[in-house]
């Protein structure tokens, strides 16, 4: 079922400090995670579920990411990494302040009560999986206002929030002779992350199953996108929308393509896509060259192909 709702904002984490946390390890095939346990949670962060979009995977659909360095990632401490974005807003007050390119992460918040020793399917709980706003071009799923620990808490459930490619670097379309940028690689972030979830939730006592979507104002546009998107279907289960912007109207192709231009020219790549994909440009000049690009590139059809 698909549940809508008007609420636009996330819940706040609660903290204690009367308790030292202590760590816990989950072994992937990319190697082995160490978490941290809080009163409220076991929480790992900042797990990468795909390759860094970086030098030849700019604008490129998202590809798996490679082992662990030393067979080890230290997910124990949250940065609030976030996505290339510009300071258009900031929810409550809070910008996004530690921005990379390399930003494909998702954080994971399982309830303090459950025995991540003992994941036998009849063990497993429920998936809420959460996809930020911010108008396709800012915010990110790691931040304190994101933070799952104490949802999971609250709703007996596994909580994942994660990033996705933002604006120009998660957005822009163009055709030039043999080369091509197909477009919504944030979209495709998102399924790419969903994928890494039906794969790998169990290990944190999340039920693949049971796995449902919600998000808030752009979140929500994109689960809409997802549920009719043939090659999303098999990877969630429930949606729930909040804020949902669906009446908004979606660019064409021919905006997309006035946009890329518009970029390439700021760079002085002048309606030369080669130049604009090959050229090592600094992502910050990237993103403020195109300012509020918004979702300029919601057009390309391949997401909802079967």
């Amino acid at each position: 079922f698909i549940l809508f709702l008007l609420g636009f904002s996330f819940v706040l984490p609660c903290y204690s400090l009367n308790k030292s946390p202590v760590v816990h390890t989950i072994t992937l095939a990319n190697g082995t995670i160490i978490g941290k346990d809080h009163e409220e949670s076991h929480s790992f962060y900042n797990i990468p579920y795909a390759a860094a979009p970086t030098g030849p995977l700019r604008f490129m659909p998202p590809e798996s990411a490679e082992a662990y360095p030393s067979g080890t990632l230290n997910a124990s401490v949250s940065n609030q990494l976030a996505c290339q974005q510009i300071y258009y807003e900031c929810d409550h007050g809070e910008c996004a302040t530690n921005l990379n390119e390399d930003c494909l992460v998702l954080d994971i918040d399982v309830p303090s009560a459950f025995n991540l020793a003992d994941t036998k399917p009849s063990n497993l709980l429920p998936v809420l999986f959460y996809i930020h706003g911010g108008f396709f071009f800012a915010d990110s799923g790691t931040s304190y206002l994101e933070d799952g620990r104490w949802l999971c808490n609250a709703t007996n459930t596994v909580v994942v929030t994660i990033n996705y490619r933002l604006g120009a670097l998660g957005f822009l379309a163009y055709k030039q002779g043999g080369v091509e940028l197909g477009g919504n690689q944030g979209l495709k972030d998102q399924q790419f992350a969903m994928r890494w979830v039906q794969e790998n939730i169990h290990k944190f006592g999340g039920d693949k199953d049971k796995i449902t979507l919600f998000g808030n104002s752009a979140g929500a546009q994109a689960i809409m996108f997802h549920l009719v998107s043939s090659t999303s279907e098999p990877l969630f289960h429930q949606a729930i929308m909040q804020s949902n912007p669906s009446v908004f109207k979606y660019s064409t192709t021919v905006d997309s393509y006035r946009v890329t231009e518009y970029l390439m020219e700021a760079i002085n790549c002048t309606k030369n896509l080669t130049c604009l994909i090959t050229r090592e440009t600094d992502p910050t000049t990237l993103v403020n060259a195109l300012g509020q690009v918004r979702k300029s590139a919601l057009v390309n059809a391949e997401i909802f192909n079967a």
